[in-house]
């Protein structure tokens, strides 16, 4: 973590080629269509939020599967995003994975599909200060702490819809025939889950405006990660398993 988040901010985006007063949303993490989440309507809630936050740029921190799903991402940004300034920086450079997350002012991550478990990249935003918009999903209901709920608030969680009884097709073909491959099958249910993009958009406007806040739930991401998800934390609780499950 900075020992500065406002320094560390100014170098970061000086190293990036970044403009020092513009709203930067990061998204980051593996940009699969079908295996992490679709980003067209995020990226048409970002086109229109910019008539009311002309200053609002998109960080993209993170590799494709292949060039073929690489290109789909920037062709769509393209059509449905024509006056949105995007930065992409591949995943690959390591050496940026620092600089991107504090170069940010907000993370973001829709994800919704069964395969989004617990979602690290949340965590490493928090470890940067950076307050997260996620969807309300599996691991992102653990990780991040919305206003009203026990704890300091790290973010905001937007509403997320599942078809009732979805699923259950696709894992029986993926689980008990193998008739399905696991990308296609996570993909298929994909499609009947829904976030909530006027409440998304709320939101973000939110913490665009509110420097304050976005601060506030920063520091407390950081105290977060720093106190349930360091490593001296989990190891003590795998040891603790270890010696219940030896038992």
């Amino acid at each position: 973590p900075p020992v500065s988040k406002p320094t560390a901010c100014r170098k970061a985006r000086k190293k990036l080629n970044i403009r020092t007063e513009a709203q930067v949303v990061l998204l980051a993490g593996r940009l699969d269509l079908m295996t992490k989440y679709q980003p067209a309507p995020l990226i048409q809630c970002l086109e229109e939020l910019r008539q009311t936050h002309p200053d609002l740029e998109l960080l993209v921190y993170g590799e494709a599967p292949s060039n073929t799903m690489l290109t789909l991402w920037k062709e769509t940004c393209r059509e449905l995003a024509p006056s949105l300034p995007i930065h992409w920086i591949p995943g690959r450079d390591i050496e940026l994975a620092k600089p991107v997350r504090w170069a940010a002012d907000v993370f973001v991550s829709l994800a919704d599909n069964p395969q989004e478990t617990f979602g690290i990249t949340p965590l490493e935003a928090m470890a940067a200060e950076l307050p997260c918009l996620v969807s309300d999903w599996d691991g992102y209901r653990e990780s991040v702490v919305q206003p009203g709920e026990p704890g300091d608030a790290t973010g905001f969680r937007v509403t997320t819809r599942l078809v009732a009884g979805l699923g259950k097709e696709e894992a029986q073909h993926l689980l008990l025939h193998e008739s399905n491959d696991y990308s296609r099958a996570v993909g298929r249910v994909a499609q009947g889950i829904a976030v909530d993009l006027e409440q998304f958009k709320q939101r973000l406007s939110k913490l665009l405006r509110a420097p304050d806040l976005r601060a506030a739930m920063g520091r407390a991401g950081r105290r977060r990660v720093e106190s349930r998800y360091h490593w001296q934390i989990v190891i003590e609780q795998w040891r603790a398993l270890t010696a219940d499950l030896t038992e």
